[in-house]
C-alpha cells in the first residue's frame, strides 16, 4: 500500500489524554476536556490517512474540544467537515454559535480558534480535515459558512448529509486508489453548497449566480492554454473590469481561480490509478499549463511536493 494510506481499525480510548496524544498525529492539535470525572471518558475512533485528508468516526460521551489562539503564528486554512451522526453539538466560531443535531454537518478552520461540545451521553461524528486548496472558493468565500450548520433534514444538503453517511459506514474502503478521487467528490459537493448559499443568502444575489455561470464556462474551457480574462469577459458579455469586480468579492482573481482550477484538477489526475498511462506532461498540458516548468513550480509552491510525487502518491 502507498505509504500516504494509513488505516487505523477502530479502537477504544478510557484516557482523554491518550486520544488527544492519538489524534494528534493525525488531526490539528487541540486540547480535550471531558464532562464529569475524566475515570468516565469513554471515546471510541477508527481513522483513515489519505493523503493530506484525515478522517475518523468517532463514538464517545459529552467532552470538549477546543482550539485557542496562537500569537504570531500565521498558518493556512485548515478545513474540518463534521456529520453530526447521533447526538447533539455545539460549535462557535467567527462570532456563531450553532446547535448541530442528527444528520447535520459543519465546517469550522482548525487554524483559527473554535470550541465543540459534544453534548448528548451518546454521540457519533464523522470528521474529516482537509487543506484549503482542496476546496474551489477561496478562504474569504467561507468566511460566512463557518460556526454555521447545513440541515441534513432536505434539500441539496440531505444529498451531501447521505453520501457522508456512507463514507462514515465504510472508511475502510477508502482505502482503494480511487478512495481520494471519491473524497474529491465530497469536497466538490460541499463547496457547491457553500457557493450556493452565498449566491442565495446576500443582497447581491444576482451577482453571484453570475458568477457561478462564469466559473461554469471557465471549467468548460480550462484546457484551453488562450484562456484569459479578456476572453472569459467577453464570452460573458461583460466588461473586463465587471469581471474583476465579481471575483474580488469572493475573495479571489480571475487569473487565481483559473490557475488554482487547473492545478487541482492536475493533482486529481496525477493521483487517479486510471490515468497512470499518461505522463505528467500530458496532464498538464491537458488542463491548460503549456509551460513544463511553471506547472513544476507552481505546483510544488501550492502543495507541497512535486509532481512526480503526486503521481507516485509519495506525500
Amino acid at each position: 500500500m502507498s505509504r500516504d494510506v494509513e488505516y487505523f481499525p477502530p479502537r477504544e480510548y478510557r484516557d482523554a489524554r491518550a486520544w488527544s496524544l492519538a489524534s494528534d498525529q493525525l488531526f490539528q492539535s487541540t486540547p480535550i476536556i471531558p464532562s464529569g470525572t475524566a475515570e468516565l471518558f469513554r471515546l471510541r475512533a477508527e481513522m483513515l490517512k489519505l493523503g493530506r485528508v484525515r478522517l475518523a468516526h468517532l463514538e464517545s460521551g459529552p467532552y470538549l474540544n477546543e482550539r485557542f489562539p496562537v500569537e504570531g503564528r500565521q498558518v493556512d486554512p485548515i478545513f474540518i467537515l463534521d456529520l453530526q451522526r447521533a447526538g447533539r453539538s455545539r460549535i462557535e466560531q467567527n462570532g456563531q454559535v450553532t446547535e448541530i443535531g442528527r444528520g447535520d454537518f459543519s465546517i469550522t478552520d482548525a487554524s483559527r480558534p473554535y470550541r465543540r461540545e459534544y453534548l448528548e451521553d451518546r454521540n457519533r461524528v464523522l470528521v474529516m480535515q482537509f487543506p484549503q486548496q482542496m476546496l474551489t472558493l477561496p478562504p474569504r468565500a467561507l468566511a460566512h459558512v463557518l460556526g454555521t450548520s447545513f440541515s441534513g433534514g432536505s434539500g441539496l444538503a440531505a444529498i451531501v448529509s447521505r453520501f457522508l453517511d456512507g463514507v462514515a459506514d465504510n472508511l475502510s474502503a477508502l482505502q482503494d486508489p480511487l478512495g481520494l478521487t471519491m473524497i474529491d467528490s465530497v469536497i466538490d459537493s460541499v463547496s457547491t453548497l457553500i457557493t450556493g448559499r452565498t449566491a442565495v443568502g446576500t443582497e447581491a444575489g444576482d451577482s453571484a449566480w453570475q458568477l457561478l455561470e462564469i466559473r461554469d464556462y471557465i471549467m468548460e474551457h480550462l484546457g484551453d492554454p488562450e484562456l484569459s480574462p479578456e476572453r472569459v469577459a467577453k464570452a460573458n458579455f461583460i466588461s473586463l473590469r465587471q469581471l474583476h469586480a465579481l471575483f474580488a468579492k469572493s475573495g479571489s482573481t480571475v487569473a487565481a481561480w483559473i490557475r488554482d482550477r487547473r492545478l487541482e484538477m492536475c493533482r486529481r489526475e496525477l493521483a487517479d490509478p486510471r490515468s497512470a498511462n499518461r505522463t505528467v506532461r500530458e496532464i498538464s498540458d491537458r488542463w491548460g499549463f503549456s509551460n513544463q516548468t511553471y506547472f513544476a513550480k507552481v505546483f510544488r509552491a501550492t502543495y507541497g511536493y512535486s509532481p512526480t510525487a503526486a503521481r507516485r502518491r509519495e506525500y
